[in-house]
């Protein structure tokens, strides 16, 4: 995928469109401008997601996961061409959401962060997408020093204190987004594979103890879903032609 950081040409779509070779979809949505649609939104949900949404603790939480699945559910109806209530969404073995058996080569991710979700879909091939709201601070060397595998580590000890924040968060996401990609969770284990990040590395997997041939089998992209955030794509097989959309589902039909 290029080097580009983040420039996708994000449109309103009028339709859901077919998903060609060698594309992957992200589509975004500002979750809480949704909230006065909550109640709508409630009844696309199955009983099992409405139950979890109940038992969040804050209002806030609850709404966007509302909206997030809501989201999920009329745009996988859309690839699918049947009524929300009738895809089955699964959860695999580490928790990764994935489609019932109607679901033919369709694949999907989503990561939501703050009041932002976005989500990824892809034909024949998994896709993996993470995006992480930049403002919020946190101990960036000492999570890097848990999480990271010494080749990613010694690279940040290289960026300067001011540069450290967004070097941080663009290697966390790509490998979110990599290991979501593979449907397998953070207790995994990060620091078995490395990323490159960096003013001057092109995104992409350097190796890992995963799978030998990672960094042949899967390409990754970067990119920004809106001001305050940053994201990272990874797809298997070769580089993505990326479209990206703007979820309005008054006209996402």
């Amino acid at each position: 995928m290029p080097r580009e950081k983040g420039e996708i040409a994000w449109s309103t779509a009028a339709s859901v469109v077919p998903i060609a070779d060698r594309e992957v979809h992200l589509w975004r949505i500002r979750l809480d401008a949704a909230a006065d649609r909550l109640d709508d939104c409630a009844r696309l949900l199955s009983a099992d997601e409405n139950e979890k949404a109940r038992r969040f603790k804050f209002d806030v939480h609850r709404s966007r996961y509302v909206v997030t699945r809501a989201t999920l559910r009329t745009l996988l109806s859309k690839y699918l061409r049947k009524p929300p209530s009738d895809v089955s969404i699964l959860e695999g073995r580490h928790g990764k959401p994935e489609i019932g058996s109607e679901g033919e080569d369709l694949e999907f991710n989503l990561s939501h962060s703050g009041g932002l979700a976005v989500f990824a879909f892809g034909r024949g091939r998994r896709v993996g997408v993470d995006i992480e709201e930049t403002g919020r601070d946190v101990e960036f060397r000492d999570l890097a020093q848990r999480f990271f595998s010494e080749q990613e580590r010694a690279v940040l000890r290289g960026v300067p204190d001011p540069d450290v924040r967004e070097a941080f968060y663009e290697c966390w996401t790509r490998k979110e987004a990599y290991i979501k990609a593979l449907g397998l969770g953070v207790t995994h284990g990060l620091d078995n594979f490395a990323v490159a990040f960096g003013p001057a590395a092109e995104p992409g997997i350097l190796h890992s103890d995963l799978d030998p041939d990672a960094a042949r089998r899967w390409s990754m992209r970067s990119f920004l879903p809106a001001e305050g955030f940053v994201g990272a794509l990874v797809a298997e097989g070769r580089p993505s032609v990326v479209r990206g959309f703007d979820f309005d589902d008054g006209r996402a039909a």
